[in-house]
């Protein structure tokens, strides 16, 4: 399904603004290194809205600007990445939205305690990196993993599956095989916003790759646009958002898992086994690129920070949102969607194959001129794709009746003899 749409400029309500001086900045920033929290310290300066604390506000654009205004003043090399927006903010509490759920009430207390058991474990089992799995929702297929990818004799297959503490889990006596060499552990309760590895920015990477996908998908994006002519790309994306469906999200999601780097994978588990922090890498997917993206489609008032609110909405999301009483009525009812199936009956509109073999044409020619690599090793595929095309418009075409292999020349056929 798609996510939320795209943003909007909006106009936010912001705080009373509270101005220091860079000493005091630098003093602040010293007391939460020593360990006081951000509501601690705006308590002390007065702030009542805890984001907004001595930045003037809890946007990621101010955020980013004020860190390197002090970086500069300090003179240090210092570069407000994404990345470090989303470690510092997970690392304060600080959201644009209000926090719920398990980074609310996070424990941490419990976790250096976990971190000995697990480490004890890991060595009395002998497992290896490659046997250690983080689950979330999804459970993979592990012995066969093992013996297929991971090339490790079946006798030799054992794992260790972590899974946060829910309600809904069965006990780890159970989740085990009947070898007992993959076995399950959970984390401590309260612990998954800050030492889960799929929590330690791997969500948060694929979201953003899949979501600048989406936007390829829906946004139309011109090279030129002549003044003269009528603007259509914002009823073009309209049009694009509405057609995609779960079929394009799937191979959204599927290309988005693709890309993603190694070392997002490794890093996540810093925090885990050795209590590291590290910055998320959002390179070529920082709120800059979306933003520069949204320009380049037409949406001219659409801020960075209103890109990064966006990101960070989309980040937020849970696909396993507990539902009120009136939306659990209304998906057992079926009443939010009467709009849905009164559009079902309608009758899309079928492209002609004369329009198609034309667009094949089209792109073959490109790809043929093309002069990059990477683009031309698609040529093959394509003529095959364009030959099936040409079939279908044969096949679709008008059946010649046999009589009318039977007309006569010309009405008048005096001059003919018989």
């Amino acid at each position: 399904m798609p996510p939320k749409n795209p943003p909007k400029k909006v106009t936010k309500r912001t705080a009373k603004p509270v101005h220091l001086s860079v000493s005091q900045k630098l003093e602040l920033l010293r007391k939460i290194d020593g360990g006081m929290s951000v509501a601690q310290v705006c308590e002390l300066v007065q702030v009542v809205y805890p984001g907004a604390c001595m930045w003037g506000g809890s946007e990621g654009v101010e955020l980013a600007a004020s860190a390197a205004k002090l970086a500069a003043h300090m003179g240090i090399e210092f570069k407000a990445s994404d990345g470090w927006l989303w470690r510092f903010r997970r690392r304060h509490g600080i959201r644009n939205l209000a926090v719920t759920g398990e980074a609310e009430s996070a424990d941490a207390e419990m976790i250096e305690p976990f971190r000995d058991e697990l480490m004890k474990l890991i060595n009395d089992e002998d497992l290896s990196m490659s046997q250690i799995y983080n689950v979330d929702e999804t459970v993979p297929e592990v012995k066969n993993y093992q013996e297929k990818v991971l090339k490790i004799r079946p006798d030799d297959v054992k794992a260790l599956i972590l899974l946060d503490n829910a309600p809904a889990h069965p006990s780890s006596d159970v989740l085990k095989s009947a070898d007992g060499k993959i076995k399950a552990m959970f984390l401590p309760k309260n612990t998954t916003s800050l030492i889960q590895p799929m929590d330690q920015g791997v969500i948060s990477a694929f979201k953003r790759i899949y979501l600048r996908k989406y936007l390829d998908d829906v946004l139309v994006v011109l090279e030129t646009e002549d003044g003269a002519v009528e603007d259509t790309r914002g009823k073009r994306t309209l049009a694009n958002i509405k057609n995609y469906n779960i079929r394009a999200a799937i191979y959204n999601m599927y290309e988005a898992w693709r890309e993603m780097k190694h070392t997002t994978f490794t890093n996540a588990w810093k925090k885990l086994m050795k209590d590291e922090d590290y910055c998320a890498d959002f390179e070529g997917f920082e709120a800059t690129d979306f933003h520069q993206l949204l320009k380049k489609s037409g949406e001219e008032e659409v801020t960075v920070d209103d890109v990064d609110e966006w990101l960070e909405e989309n980040d937020q999301t849970q696909g396993n949102e507990i539902l009120n009483t009136e939306q659990i009525v209304a998906a057992v009812t079926g009443e939010e969607s009467d709009s849905e199936d009164s559009d079902s009956g309608e009758v899309k509109p079928t492209v002609k194959m004369s329009v198609v073999r034309e667009c094949a044409d089209v792109l073959l020619k490109f790809v043929e001129d093309c002069s990059r690599q990477d683009i031309q090793i698609h040529y093959d595929q394509l003529r095959l794709l364009r030959s099936k095309i040409i079939r279908m418009q044969h096949e679709s075409g008008r059946q010649t009746l046999i009589k009318e292999f039977f007309k006569a020349l010309s009405d008048d056929i005096s001059g003919y003899h018989i």
